[in-house]
């Protein structure tokens, strides 16, 4: 799944809420000192045991 700057992969399928995450996440980022808006995200789920 592709979201704005964030590229999501999972074992299991991903809820479609998650991009409210996610903008909360993009809205906080610039906050951090090591954040640069040209950044792209990878993110990993692993359910599976």
């Amino acid at each position: 799944m592709q979201y704005r700057q964030f590229d999501l992969w999972s074992d299991r399928p991903i809820d479609s809420h998650i991009t409210i995450i996610l903008d909360d996440a993009t809205r906080r980022l610039p906050t951090s000192s090591l954040y640069t808006p040209q950044q792209y995200f990878h993110v990993f789920f692993c359910n599976a045991r």
